[in-house]
């Protein structure tokens, strides 16, 4: 089965459950790719993660709706 992009809007705490679930393997064929967060400091902690190497964090969700 092919792999699903997904992007989240919003590091709180579902925002960061989530992103865990992902980078954890826990959603089969999900690959988070991209955060987006008026904080910085929330992202960071998720960028920091195992499995997060290739997030790109965006502080604006349009520009992250529209990275592709």
């Amino acid at each position: 089965m092919q792999k699903v992009r997904f992007g989240i809007v919003g590091i709180g705490n579902m925002g960061t459950a989530h992103s865990k679930s992902f980078l954890s393997g826990l959603i089969e064929n999900g690959v988070l790719t991209a955060i987006c967060n008026s904080r910085t400091s929330k992202m960071d902690a998720i960028l920091a993660l195992d499995g997060a190497e290739n997030v790109v964090a965006f502080t604006d969700y349009g520009e992250m709706l529209h990275s592709g």
